[in-house]
């Protein structure tokens, strides 16, 4: 086997074309940084237009560029709300520029992605502009990242209010978001209201749903690939943000000036502040005690909180280094008080990321970065019940779970030639994950009735050691290839698993504005993330593979035709997915009292998904607009769960549609809205109940899995923006935004009523209305 993948090894590295040197002997390197005028931060992915061959060169994350010339050029640099710059280069010998574009106020608006979908190599790749981002409606009055993203075709949000993505059939543990380079392992923020990523500290953002680069590594349904933003070099600047359910701050600026910068961004709720009439009621002793001998006392208390802060240092022009470091926090709290109880449960849940690295080129056509990063995630539900009658019982129980990764890596492009484009690196990280510690404490004036931990209590650890290389390769001017293979090594303790895989995307244009594309990924992920309920919110829980959990693998190809004309850029596309190895809660036979996660859950699932994507975009002009269908099919199999018969996916929707639109009614003014359906979701019926015995623990009986379906799914949501200056030149902004602006009342549970037998749907969001104000200076 071994020998088998190094003949696989060697046979795709011999794949990669090996000629050019006498063109790269004949010719001279210009390359260089592009910058925004001012705040001195590199612009990723703006455009290079060489006009004597008339090819395009892009930047890359730092805004690095390196092309050949083979004599005297003009290039052209270009970047979405800058003014382009020309520039004409007579040097024969290699020529560092440096290029710095003005921002301007557009004649007419327009939110355009860096790269023409038709001009991608990358098959499934979108380059999200976070201008797009801040027009859409949102739930709580601010801009939000992922809940923009379930507008694009092949996504889903799953429950209605969480900040989860299903991408293309896969679950959302199949998801990795990197930010910096530090992976984050939920999304999920203040119940789900807005998601942990706060886009004002959002610089740049690539999402891929298929043909991923062989640079990514432990996902198989999608990535997210954030990168923060820096402070500016040249000027302090201060933006707050108030709404009806959070508020947020944002400043940056130069510590030396020229040289290093900071950024910090932080938001909050306030969600508490419900509960002050509660609490000045309660001061008047006569209400709090007619409270207590009535209906009791509730409340509900919420903190969410968030921050990211970002250093950088320009050492030199060919050198920069980085601190990046987020942190967010969520506290949820509800406390019931009775003459013969008190009751309090909940959950804390904690996100923690660092990264730190450097990036410089070390030659016209070395660009290099190495960073290292930590990332930690950890939640905790917990319940305490105080009985206050005879039997004078103190109970607490409560579960926890965390995950934590380490990893150092280095990455190089290395510019070739004008027609090919390498990266490669390396990549060493450590796992550590404790999956389940659940804890049961009940005292009483005797003395301690039982104190016991179930769960491990010792640390799951691995080593994941992995390379890749890739190439961009332009054989010919309407063809190019994206070829790479990743190679990974996996090491809990005593099993190890080796893997390889092989990514291509493959595109031809078919004329100026057309393209047809092909690619194949294979992808294996290595952690695995677990989804229960914990009284209506998601419990998250992350294991390991070992001796007991291989591997998931997903083999997935795709094809797609895409074009622009007529101010419209659009694409069709399909996919099909085979994933192998999935694993799932079981819905039965869990041995009484058993601590060992791996006993509950049930790894060998089978999945499969496919389907055809429409996209349809308007990104200039007064009306702007997304049209977005998915037809798609989405299945599971697992041998101890439904008798092992495959069963529709939870969030297999048949057909979902979205349209939004944006229109600029006059300067200052702008109204957006966003429409979507879905149908109905999947969903499992009850039919009976097994109360336990000694050998196994009690649970519900199922006839078969997700065998129902909930009432199609629809939604409108509007939001109007008036921005303006005022006369001391501050840029200040108000946005009322209004979901489920008809008001409709989507099933998002379903059960049996045990009295009537009839089925009871309920939903949980009406029409909803919020307000948020904002000022940068």
């Amino acid at each position: 086997m071994n020998r088998l993948k190094r003949l696989v090894f060697i046979s795709i590295l011999s794949s990669f074309p090996a000629h050019g040197g006498s063109l790269q002997a004949q010719s001279h390197n210009v390359y260089g940084y592009v910058k925004y005028k001012g705040s001195e931060e590199g612009i990723p992915y703006a455009y290079c237009i060489n006009l004597n061959n008339r090819g395009i060169t892009y930047t890359n994350h730092e805004g690095f560029f390196s092309l050949k010339s083979n004599g005297p050029t003009t290039l052209i640099f270009g970047f979405v709300g800058c003014q382009p710059d020309t520039v004409t280069i007579s040097s024969l010998k290699d020529t560092l520029l440096t290029i710095y574009l003005n921002p301007h106020e557009l004649e007419e608006v327009v939110v355009a992605y860096r790269e023409k979908l038709h001009m991608q190599t990358i098959l499934g790749k979108i380059a999200v502009p976070v201008s797009k981002i801040e027009s859409s409606p949102t739930f709580a009055g601010v801009p939000d990242i992922l809940k923009s993203l379930t507008y694009l075709p092949g996504i889903t949000n799953g429950k209605e209010g969480f900040s989860h993505l299903y991408v293309r059939g896969g679950t959302s543990g199949q998801n990795l978001f990197l930010i910096d380079d530090a992976p984050l392992f939920t999304t999920n923020h203040a119940l789900g209201l807005v998601s942990s990523i706060n886009t004002e500290a959002i610089g740049n953002i690539d999402l891929y749903k298929g043909g991923f680069p062989a640079r990514y590594g432990n996902c198989s349904s999608s990535i997210l690939d954030i990168r923060m933003r820096e402070g500016s070099r040249s000027e302090h600047e201060y933006k707050v943000e108030i709404g009806t359910l959070t508020a947020g701050a944002t400043i940056g600026g130069p510590i030396v000036k020229g040289k290093t910068s900071y950024m910090v961004a932080a938001r909050t709720t306030y969600f508490d502040v419900i509960n002050i009439p509660k609490r000045i009621k309660y001061l008047d002793d006569l209400e709090y005690q007619l409270a207590l001998q009535n209906d009791g006392i509730s409340m509900i208390s919420l903190n969410a909180f968030d921050i990211n802060t970002k250093l950088s240092h320009q050492r030199t022009q060919n050198s920069k280094q980085y601190l990046n470091v987020f942190s967010s926090n969520d506290f949820y709290s509800a406390y019931n008080k009775s003459q013969g109880s008190d009751n309090n449960s909940g959950f804390n849940h904690h996100n923690l990321l660092v990264s730190a690295g450097s990036r410089r080129n070390y030659s016209s056509s070395l660009f290099v970065s190495t960073s290292a990063a930590y990332s930690l995630y950890s939640n905790t539900f917990f319940n305490e019940l105080i009985y206050k009658d005879e039997r004078d019982e103190h109970n607490k129980s409560s579960d926890q779970a965390k995950i934590s990764y380490l990893s150092v890596k280095s990455s190089a492009d290395y510019y070739f030639s004008s027609k090919m484009h390498y990266k490669f690196g390396v990549d060493v990280s450590a796992y550590a994950a404790t999956p389940n510690i659940a804890q049961e404490i009940a005292k009483s004036a005797s003395g301690t009735l039982r104190d016991t931990t179930y769960g491990q209590n010792f640390i799951f650890r691995a080593i994941h050691i992995s390379s890749y290389v890739e190439c961009e390769y332009k054989p010919f001017v309407k063809t190019s290839i994206n070829i790479g293979l990743r190679a990974s090594t996996f090491m809990d303790q005593g099993n190890e698993y080796i893997k390889l895989d092989p990514r291509v995307s493959y595109k031809t244009m078919l004329s100026e504005k057309t393209s047809l594309k092909t690619s194949y990924t294979l992808n294996h992920q290595f952690t695995h993330l677990l989804l229960s309920n914990f009284k209506g919110n998601p419990k998250e829980v992350w294991i390991l593979s070992s001796h007991r959990v291989k591997p998931q693998e997903v083999h997935q190809i795709a094809a797609g035709f895409f074009g622009s004309g007529h101010h419209l850029d659009y694409g069709i596309e399909g996919f099909y997915k085979k994933m192998y190895n999935l694993v799932e809660y079981r819905f039965s036979g869990v041995g009484q009292n058993t601590g060992n996660i791996y006993d509950r859950i049930s790894s060998d699932g089978q999945g499969e998904a496919y389907g055809v994507e429409f996209l349809c975009e308007k990104n200039s002009g007064k009306v702007r607009g997304t049209l977005a269908y998915t037809i798609s099919w989405s299945e599971r199999s697992f041998r101890d769960i439904n008798q092992g018969e495959p069963f529709p996916f939870t969030y297999d929707h048949r057909h979902v549609l979205t349209l939004t639109s944006s229109i600029t009614i006059q300067k200052g003014w702008e109204i957006s809205s966003s429409f979507r359906f879905m149908s109905g979701q999947a969903f499992t019926l009850t039919d009976g109940y097994f109360a336990g015995n000694e050998s196994f623990e009690s649970h519900n009986l199922y006839s078969t899995i997700n065998g129902y379906r909930l009432p199609p799914y629809h939604r409108m949501d509007v939001m109007l923006t008036h921005e303006w200056t005022s006369e001391k030149g501050s840029l200040k902004h108000f946005r009322l935004s209004i979901y489920n602006a008809y008001n409709r009342r989507n099933a998002s549970y379903a059960h049996v009523n045990p009295s009537s037998g009839k089925l009871v749907l309920t939903s949980i969001f009406g029409i909803i209305p919020t307000i948020s104000y904002g000022i940068a200076f």
